[in-house]
């Protein structure tokens, strides 16, 4: 159990130890295994056909990019190529929504509070992500731009090591 206490977000803050200890518990995280994991993921990604564009990108020669997908699937390298291709097909599918140009394109949207991340984790070290549907008027903010906003916030957080670890809770 963590103390909830306030925490601006951060994408460059690395682990201290308590949170190393919890990765490994939580997502199997091993150091020692890391740059063999990240090798291995990324020739498992040069060699898949449906990432082959992906392959060729800057993102897979960004370490921290890849950590973000191998956490997310415990580290195992098979597990992260699947999540790694189902968000791309995603970003592929529904780019639309995820294109909306600079933050400030939705300030209209920000300004109604109707996705929100207090700067409190939970008592379990996790981000807390607030959707406030019930505010949400779509005569006034469209649900594309209401998609934007809330993926903006997730991407935003999915950066922070943290949040690798511990996860988000969704209200």
């Amino acid at each position: 159990m963590f103390a909830v206490e306030r925490e601006a977000f951060c994408s460059d803050q690395k682990l201290d130890e308590k949170w190393q200890n919890l990765a490994k518990t939580l997502i199997y995280e091993n150091i020692d295994e890391k740059e063999d994991l990240l090798k291995e993921f990324k020739e498992k990604i040069a060699s898949n056909i449906e990432l082959v564009k992906l392959a060729e990108s800057d993102f897979v020669k960004d370490d921290a990019f890849l950590v973000r997908y191998l956490r997310g699937a415990n580290w195992r390298v098979p597990n992260a190529v699947e999540l790694i291709k189902a968000s791309y097909v995603q970003v592929q599918d529904f780019f639309p929504f995820m294109s909306a140009g600079p933050p400030s394109a939705l300030d209209h949207v920000w300004d109604k509070n109707l996705v929100n991340i207090p700067l409190e984790r939970d008592q379990h070290g996790r981000r807390v992500f607030i959707f406030r549907l019930g505010e949400w008027c779509p005569q006034e903010i469209t649900t594309k731009q209401f998609f934007t906003a809330a993926f903006t916030l997730f991407e935003l957080i999915a950066l922070e090591e943290k949040t690798q670890v511990a996860g988000v809770t969704v209200v």
